[in-house]
């Protein structure tokens, strides 16, 4: 369901609104500039109680310890090249490319 808002802008701001959308578009233009901004905030909260859930951490934190405790202790001192690493890369453990929707805030790609 739609609801009306009415804000203002500068005229300039305006006049370019109407140059990128058309005076019918302005509204779907400005809505998915705004609503990518609106979801970040979400993740923010859910990422503050994920944080707050001490269980929860500690399950990862215990994860993550047993993750490094297997890693081959007879490279864990080394340094390893680009192509050392790129060569490990196989159809098993590759991922997909991952959306992580559009930048929030200060971030840049």
């Amino acid at each position: 369901m739609q609801k009306e808002l009415t804000i203002n802008v500068d005229e300039r701001v305006y006049a370019e609104l109407q140059r990128i959308g058309g005076p019918e578009d302005i509204s779907q233009f400005i809505e998915s500039l705004v609503l990518p901004q609106l979801r970040g905030r979400d993740l923010e909260v859910a990422y503050q109680q994920m944080a707050e859930d001490t269980s929860r951490e500690a399950e990862a934190l215990e994860w993550a310890e047993a993750m490094i405790g297997d890693a081959d202790e007879a490279t864990a001192d080394r340094k390893h090249t680009l192509e050392e690493l790129l060569a490990s890369v196989t159809e098993r453990n590759i991922h997909t490319e991952m959306d992580t929707g559009p930048s929030v805030r200060k971030e840049s790609w």
